[in-house]
């Protein structure tokens, strides 16, 4: 079946081959946009169709090694510096939205400088192109729209980071099963009552219950929740949570669905899981800490106790 996806790819190839059939020493800029396109599964298609757009505007390099007029061996390590820096400018759409989505900071400024930096040098090589007499209109647009990518990254990368500094950062989790839920798309997401279920720490324990709410044609919606992160160590790492929000009317299937689940798991849960070794006091704590641990341990340690003789208070 040819999907949009597979017509867009076909396209950007054939775009591959005229250049690297007009254009001298771009075999490895060839390769890098080959390689990643072949990262589509992973990519959604706006953004795959923005990578595609930079990846094609941006300036050439074989221009600028033309432009050098270096030659010997000096020139040849000139030439080789100046392809693969504008390999690194050609990398800044997917390096911008893989930052986004892991919402660190530190990376994220990081590709706002590449995005300056990729501003800067599309209209420095187009006005050197436009004082030669073989300028054609086909290098403005190409500049032109080259500078307004990198300036969209820019400001979108500069929103999220100002957004991460103001508050709590909201995105919607990105796989296979957290991107797809069964509120009716012709009516608005913010008008259907959804309400917060239950939070989760570890993504597993929330695709778990998301499995079973597919499993059982049970409406859904999943966010994930970052807190600000500490603006003094940029790079520091911050727990995600992982909300899930049904209906109101949903809750008591979903707490049924889970307790299914729990008993189940337990029934037939491995007799060295670590919480057979713990004292009856440790048990006790797990009961009374349950944000601190699992449904599962939680529910394991309460049949322990049971069975061990001893009354949780």
């Amino acid at each position: 079946m040819l999907t949009s996806a597979k017509v867009l790819k076909l396209a950007n190839y054939c775009l591959i081959l005229i250049r690297s059939a007009t254009l001298r020493g771009d075999l490895i800029h060839v390769q890098l946009t080959a390689q990643l396109f072949s990262m589509e599964k992973q990519l959604s298609k706006l953004k795959l169709i923005v990578t595609a757009l930079a990846a094609f505007l941006i300036p050439l390099p074989t221009y600028a090694i033309d432009s050098t007029h270096s030659e010997g061996f000096w020139g040849v390590i000139i030439s080789v510096v100046i392809v693969t820096f504008f390999l690194v400018l050609s990398l800044i759409p997917w390096l911008t939205y893989r930052a986004i989505k892991n919402g660190r900071i530190f990376w994220m400024v990081v590709t706002m400088i590449l995005c300056a930096v990729g501003i800067y040098y599309s209209f420095m090589i187009y006005r050197e192109i436009f004082s030669d007499s073989r300028a054609e209109g086909a290098w403005f647009l190409t500049f032109l729209l080259s500078s307004s990518v990198y300036s969209i990254l820019f400001i979108k990368t500069l929103h999220k980071v100002l957004k991460l500094r103001g508050g709590v950062g909201v995105e919607v989790i990105e796989n296979d099963l957290f991107t797809t839920h069964s509120v009716p798309v012709n009516e608005p997401v913010n008008t259907v009552p959804f309400i917060l279920y239950q939070k989760y720490f570890n993504e597993k324990e929330a695709t778990q219950l998301v499995e079973l709410l597919q499993n059982d044609s049970i409406e859904y919606q999943i966010e994930n929740h970052s807190p600000a992160p500490d603006i003094i160590f940029l790079n520091s790492e911050h727990e995600k949570e992982f909300w899930v929000k049904l209906k109101k009317e949903d809750f008591a299937t979903a707490d049924r669905l889970q307790a299914e689940f729990l008993h189940s798991l337990i029934e037939n849960i491995d007799p060295a899981y670590y919480l057979f070794g713990f004292s009856n006091q440790e048990l006790s704590e797990i009961i009374n800490n349950p944000d601190e641990w699992s449904k599962l341990d939680v529910q394991l340690a309460q049949k322990l106790l049971q069975e061990r003789g001893e009354r949780h208070t």
